[in-house]
């Protein structure tokens, strides 16, 4: 099959439901396909028929790179399911719909589909939170704006979809502990991540929302550490700091990186 050619991708009979999390639409002509992704799996609906049954996975596939995304998002399912040593290429086919073959056009073999699972949980949302970041220094260039996005939004420990995606990243980095080649992706994949942190500090640096004597990749590293971290909230119990003492410090550590006035 043609990778460039229109396909269909349907669920099984009676798809497990999942809960919808966070969303998105490939950019395509084609019937907008919304791909919805939680640590339980990804929901493929066609927006077209969201207020129908919502049982059935149905869309149209225009390109080759939704083709690989589909079948992506139903092999990072089945994986978040049963983990990875229950994965099974011809299980992935037949809940897809496919030939085998077609998955080996894609991937290259079972490892590396279970490779670009775990790399997809780890970037699935940092790089969209990456560039809201990037366009509200660039465009807005308001410390309100930053402080909010960073303060109640990326660093708040109480929020169930924050604690989703966080978990996620640290799926993929229990799963590279004893996988060179995945943790080597994921290397390549974090040093994208900070370059364009690192270029979004420098940006705010000349926007005089930060002391130019404040290393750019240390604030890069602590951005990114600060999110992850609060993962531990859902363990810290009784511990856990009152929401708005939370939010004073944070905002004081970051006013803190202001110029000097």
């Amino acid at each position: 099959m043609c990778a460039s050619a229109p396909m269909m991708v349907r669920a099984p009979a009676n798809p497990f439901e999942r809960k919808v999390s966070a969303a998105r639409t490939p950019a395509s002509d084609a019937p907008m396909m919304t791909i919805v992704s939680t640590r339980r799996g990804y929901e493929r609906f066609s927006a077209e028929r969201q207020s129908h049954d919502r049982s059935r996975i149905v869309g149209s596939v225009s390109n080759g790179r939704e083709t690989a995304d589909l079948i992506l998002a139903e092999a990072r399912a089945m994986i978040e399911e049963s983990g990875d040593n229950a994965f099974r290429v011809t299980d992935l086919a037949a809940r897809c719909n496919v030939a085998i073959g077609l998955l080996y056009h894609y991937f290259k073999d079972r490892d590396g589909l279970i490779a670009a699972v775990h790399e997809s949980q780890f970037l699935a949302h940092i790089e969209s939170d990456v560039a809201n970041l990037s366009n509200i220094v660039s465009q807005e260039g308001d410390l309100d704006a930053v402080l909010k996005i960073l303060v109640d939004d990326f660093c708040d420990p109480r929020s169930a979809l924050r604690n989703e995606y966080r978990l996620d990243r640290m799926d993929a980095l229990v799963a590279a502990r004893h996988n060179p080649d995945l943790m080597q992706r994921l290397t390549n994949a974090e040093a994208r991540l900070s370059a364009e942190i690192v270029a979004t500090v420098q940006q705010a640096k000349l926007d005089g929302l930060v002391d130019p004597s404040v290393d750019d990749k240390a604030l890069a590293f602590m951005l990114e550490v600060i999110p992850l971290g609060t993962a531990l909230s859902n363990v810290y119990g009784e511990y856990m700091p009152d929401p708005e003492a939370w939010r004073a410090l944070l905002t004081r550590m970051l006013i803190s990186l202001l110029p000097p006035s």
